[in-house]
């Protein structure tokens, strides 16, 4: 990828329940909570944004959603936002993706499920986290509070 890409930017959602994902009474991950004002936020000024839609989310396949993010161009001005279990994958995936560098990485309610509450079987965030981020990132954003909850 060229560093002279014009900027975009990728939002990866969190999880859900299963009851919340087949329901027509709820929007889809990507499109719910405070996504779709960000997503707007950033087009407006004049950056391609993406809200994804990972398959499954009630029940996080690492391979599959690192196929489904991979399907675009991220290169060294593009923005990655990535909600709780979202902002874990970003972790992980830049973890992995070595020779990749991006220009911003927002972080929001960091979730990385130790417990494996998602299933014994699930190993999502089973990786070795990169010790030195900043090797693949212009600027890293960490938003969290004192009362977040686990997913």
């Amino acid at each position: 990828m060229s560093d002279m890409q014009a900027p975009n930017a990728l939002i990866v959602h969190g999880t859900c329940s299963p009851e919340e994902y087949y329901s027509p009474d709820y929007p889809l991950p990507g499109n719910s909570h405070w996504i779709p004002w960000l997503q707007n936020q950033l087009i407006v000024r004049g950056i391609h944004a993406v809200a994804l839609e990972m398959p499954k989310s009630y029940m996080p396949h690492y391979p599959t959603w690192k196929r489904e993010f991979e399907r675009f161009d991220i290169g060294p001005t593009s923005i990655l936002v990535g909600h709780s279990c979202g902002a874990g994958f970003l972790v992980r995936w830049l973890s992995e993706a070595t020779s990749v560098r991006v220009g911003k990485l927002v972080l929001v309610a960091p979730w990385f499920d130790p417990e494996q509450t998602r299933g014994k079987d699930n190993d999502f965030f089973h990786f070795q986290m990169d010790q030195d981020p900043a090797t693949h990132n212009s600027a890293i954003t960490v938003l969290n509070s004192t009362d977040d909850r686990s997913a």
